[in-house]
C-alpha cells in the first residue's frame, strides 16, 4: 500500500511538474512576481516531498534484496523487483528535474525583486527630490512672510508698549487700592475672629446659662420676646434635631438681633446652651461678607445613644427652666 500511493504521488508530481514547467515556458520578462514565487514555494515543498520518496525507494530497494532463509529464493517477484528499480531511478529523475528548475527559477525570482527594489528606490528617491524642492520653495516663502510679519510686530510692539505703560500705571493704582481694600477686610474678619474665640470661651454648663437667661431677664425686651424667643429656638431643636437648619444660626440676623441677640444676656444664653461659633467665609477667598455663625451638633444615637439622651435632656432642661421662671 505504501508502494503503491508513492508510485501514485511520484505520477502526480510529473504531472505537477509538467504545468510548473509550462507556466515559466515563456518570456522570462512576461513572467509576473507572485506566479514565480508562487512556482518557487512549490518546488521547494516537491525537493522535500522527494526527500520523503526517496526514504522509501530505499527501504523497498533493501527489502528487494531479502531471501527466505530456507528456499533461499528473493521474498519479491521479478516484476516487484523491476518495479522497485524502475521507480527509484524515476524519483531520482524527478529530483534532478526539480534541482534544474529551481536552478534557473530562483535567480530569476532574485532577478525580479531586485528590479523591483530598483524601481522602489528610484521612485522613493523621486518623491524625496519633489518634497526636498518643495520643502525649499516652502521655506523660502515662510521666510519672506516671516520678514513681513516682523516689521509688522515692530510697528505693533511700538503702539503696545506706549498702551502698556499706560495701563501699567492704572494697574499699579488699581493694585495699591486692592491691597487695601484687603487689609480693611482682613482687619474687619480678624475681629470676626476674635470674636468667634471668645464666644466659644464662654461656659456651657447648666450654672453659666442660669446667670445668663438671669441677666436677660433684666430688660423687658429680654424678659418677654428674648426669653419667648430662646424658648422657640430650643423647642425646634429638640422637635427637629435632625434638621440642620434650627441648629445654625446666623449672629446678624436683624429678626434674631431685635428679639434675643442684642438684649444683654441673650448671646451669653444661646452659648450655655451649647452652641458653638463658627466664621462662615465666602468660598471666592475674600473676606468680605465673612459673619458668625452659631451652630450646635447633634450626636448620633445610632452609634452613641446614651450621649445623644444626654444632649436631648440637657436642652430640656434649659427650656423646662425658662418656661417655669
Amino acid at each position: 500500500m505504501e508502494f503503491r500511493s508513492a508510485i501514485k504521488k511520484s505520477d502526480e508530481i510529473s504531472v505537477e511538474l509538467d504545468k510548473i514547467s509550462d507556466a515559466l515556458g515563456g518570456n522570462s520578462d512576461d513572467l509576473d512576481l507572485e506566479q514565480l514565487k508562487s512556482s518557487v514555494a512549490r518546488l521547494n515543498t516537491i525537493s522535500i516531498e522527494l526527500l520523503n520518496m526517496t526514504e522509501i525507494s530505499d527501504k523497498f530497494l533493501i527489502k528487494s534484496k531479502w531471501k527466505d532463509p530456507i528456499t533461499k529464493e528473493s521474498r519479491f517477484g521479478p516484476k516487484m523487483i523491476e518495479n522497485i528499480k524502475i521507480f527509484g531511478e524515476k524519483v531520482v529523475l524527478l529530483k534532478e528535474r526539480v534541482g534544474g528548475m529551481l536552478a534557473t527559477t530562483r535567480p530569476l525570482l532574485e532577478s525580479k525583486h531586485r528590479v523591483l527594489e530598483q524601481a522602489e528606490a528610484l521612485k522613493k528617491k523621486a518623491q524625496m527630490d519633489e518634497e526636498i524642492l518643495f520643502a525649499k520653495a516652502r521655506e523660502e516663502a515662510l521666510e519672506a512672510e516671516a520678514r513681513r510679519l516682523e516689521l509688522v510686530q515692530k510697528e505693533e510692539m511700538m503702539q503696545k508698549q506706549k498702551l502698556q505703560e499706560k495701563a501699567e500705571s492704572a494697574r499699579e493704582r488699581q493694585k495699591m487700592e486692592a491691597v487695601e481694600k484687603l487689609a480693611a477686610e482682613k482687619a474687619i474678619y480678624d475681629g470676626i475672629c476674635v470674636d468667634a474665640a471668645r464666644l466659644n470661651a464662654m461656659s456651657k454648663n447648666m450654672t453659666a446659662f442660669r446667670n445668663a437667661t438671669e441677666i436677660l431677664r433684666q430688660s423687658t425686651i429680654g424678659r418677654n420676646t428674648g426669653t419667648a424667643t430662646l424658648v422657640d429656638i430650643l423647642e425646634n431643636i429638640m422637635n427637629k434635631p435632625d434638621e440642620e437648619k434650627f441648629r445654625r444660626i446666623r449672629i446678624n440676623s436683624e429678626v434674631l438681633k431685635q428679639r434675643l441677640l442684642d438684649t444683654e444676656g441673650g448671646v451669653e444664653s444661646l452659648m450655655a446652651c451649647g452652641f458653638r461659633a463658627i466664621v462662615d467665609k465666602p468660598d471666592d477667598d475674600s473676606y468680605n461678607n465673612a459673619a458668625i455663625i452659631l451652630t450646635m451638633g447633634e450626636p448620633n444615637p445610632e452609634t452613641n445613644l446614651d450621649e445623644w439622651m444626654q444632649w436631648h435632656d440637657d436642652l430640656k432642661a434649659r427650656k423646662e427652666y425658662l418656661q417655669a421662671n
